[in-house]
This record gives structure tokens, sequence and C-alpha cells, in this order.
């Protein structure tokens, strides 16, 4: 028999909302994941990004982790700040949360944490709280400490060196939890006409990951979420917004950690900046109701084609990062395998 159960089914109409809570239609800003589905009191957007899926080891997280286990490089038993795929064979460490100076510095910051993984890292956990728990844009910079590694990265100027330097939070926004692609069925995704884009009838997890990767990869947080957006359509099979593109000549990139500079050479077209150096966002008014809100196919379970888009397979970096203290067998074989620890002990 058919599982219809694991197909898309329509979610109630909701209105898309920004982070002041205003519909997007007006503001004609990014949406808020948080605020569009936590902000009409549906969902338990605090208590779901709790989750180790999207934590990563923020919330155990402490200078000391790794040197009581002997591994003083280490902040946490998880992603975030424990072992990673960045670097390839080299990998990269996150700074402690307090360094005496830039020479103690380690590789990235958070804000170059999130920069660099939340192509992947899909928001919420430390891509949006710094280790306190707190939201790295609520944060007073008078009460950032120097070095604070939440809140300076080390950034790459165009002559090669890096500095540590004071990331600006507010600027680049956080990354708040992407539901939307973990609850999109990838087969129903589709490419606006008016994107500028090179149009293409399917598309790769790869295609999907750097649909956000083209605004977190920038610096710009805030607007990841939409980045995926703009190929999530609505129960008509409408497209629900458009980034505002144009032909630019294309920046010279400084060699970073482990990557070659590429030089500017000719044009393409990108993201287009309003004055204040902002993406642009066109919300198709269309694709809405006459209340304003905008009624989409979602998942109840995440697809196998929406976990692999970024888990991809178990022999590719990105597969299982964890780093703890020892599991202990009479948990895991007596007490939920019995029988498994019979066969290995005849």
């Amino acid at each position: 028999m058919e599982n219809t159960y694991d197909k898309a089914v329509n979610h109630p109409p909701i209105p898309l909302l920004d982070e002041q809570g205003e519909n997007v239609l007006q503001s004609k800003n990014p949406y808020s994941p948080k605020k569009s589905c936590e902000g009409s009191g549906c969902h338990d957007y605090e208590g779901i990004t709790h989750a180790y899926h999207f934590e990563m080891g923020r919330d155990e997280a402490s200078d000391t982790y790794g040197a009581k286990r002997g591994l003083p490089h280490l902040v946490s038993p998880g992603y975030y700040g424990g072992y990673t795929c960045m670097g390839g064979s080299n990998p990269q460490v996150l700074a402690k949360k307090n360094n005496p100076n830039p020479e103690e510095f380690a590789d990235y910051g958070s804000p170059g944490w999130v920069r660099t993984c939340m192509t992947c890292h899909l928001g919420g956990g430390w891509a949006e709280k710094d280790r306190d728990g707190i939201r790295y844009d609520q944060k007073k910079v008078e009460d950032i400490a120097l070095y604070d590694g939440d809140y300076y990265d080390r950034m790459t100027m165009p002559n090669g060196k890096n500095h540590v330097m004071l990331w600006d939070w507010k600027k680049s926004g956080v990354g708040e939890a992407d539901c939307l692609f973990c609850h999109i069925d990838f087969a129903t995704v589709k490419m606006p006409i008016d994107s500028g884009l090179e149009q293409k009838s399917s598309f790769t997890g790869r295609d999907m990951r750097n649909t956000r990767r083209a605004f977190s990869g920038k610096g710009f947080f805030r607007q990841a979420a939409s980045g995926f957006m703009e190929y999530v359509v609505n129960k008509d099979g409408k497209n629900i917004m458009t980034v505002e593109r144009a032909m630019l000549p294309n920046v010279a990139k400084p060699a970073g950690h482990g990557t070659a500079a590429v030089p500017a050479e000719g044009e393409s077209m990108q993201i287009a900046l309003d004055d204040n150096g902002m993406p642009q966002f066109n919300w198709h008014a269309d694709a809405f109701d006459d209340a304003g809100r905008v009624t989409i196919p979602m998942l109840r379970f995440p697809g196998n084609e929406n976990c692999m888009a970024c888990h991809a397979t178990s022999k590719s970096r990105r597969g299982f990062y964890g780093f703890g203290d020892n599991a202990k067998t009479e948990l895991h074989y007596r007490t939920l395998f019995p029988t498994l620890q019979q066969s290995l002990t005849r």
C-alpha cells in the first residue's frame, strides 16, 4: 500500500513575517523563520532549536572542555568547537570564548563558523546564540570582552594578511533555523523565471545548499533562509519570492584558510544590494491570499533528499562529527541490545 503520510500536505495559510513581526509583503525584508513559525503560537521554536541537531555542542561548550581530555584545542563535544570537516585533512579550530591576545585566537570565531558552515548547518543553535545563550544581535557592544570568540573573527584582508576583528552581528543578523529546508519536498522546488539565473528543471542537493550559501558566505546570515525560499512554491505552484539580481563585475577574493586568491575577471549575474548594502527581495503578492497569507505544501518529516543535501554519504566530509567521553558498554549493549550482548560474550 502506498505511504501517503510521507507526502507533502498543504500547511495552513500563514503570513511570512520579518524580524520586526511585519508582513514581508509590506516591509520587503527577508522573512524570519522564528517570527513566522513561532509568532502565531503554533510551533515551539525555542524548544525545537535546542535539539542537538541545532546546538551541536554550543550548550556544552567550555574553554576547558578539551584540556580536561588531553585535547586543549577542542571546546565542545560537537561540530561546534569539536572536530569538523573544515580544512579537509587539516581541520579548522573554533576560538575559545576568552582569548588574552590575537595570537591565541584560533582559526575562526563564531561569525566565521557561521559564515563557513551555515551552507549545511540550517541555523538556530550556534548560528543564533552565543555560548552564554544570548542571541548574538542582542548583545550590547559595550558588554563584549576584547577577543571574545563569539563576537570577534579572524578576517583575511585584501593583502592576504589576517586580523582578529569585532564582527557586526546587528548588520549580518543571526542564522535562524531554516525550517523549510527540511520540510519542503525537493521535487517541487522551482527557479523563478525572473531570477536572472540560467533556468534549470532539476536540482541537486548542492544546488539547494548553494541557495543559502549565496547569502551566508557573504556574511548575510539574516537573509540565508530567504535565499532558499526563492525556490519554494505555494499550493498552486507559484514562486513566492525572487531575489533582486544584476549583471555586476566580479570581485577579487583574497586567499583564505586553505583557499587560493581569486582575481577579479569579467562580470556575472549577482545579488543586487540596496543603498545600505543589503540584498533586496521581491515578494510575489499573487502567491499570497487576500489576507497576506501563503499556503505552502510541506513534509511532515524531512525526506531523504533533504537530509542528504547536507549529509551526503558516510565516506564524505559531511559524515558524523562528534567527540566525547567513552560510551558505557553496559548501557549500549546490555540495556538496549541484550541479545546482541549475549552473542558477543559467548
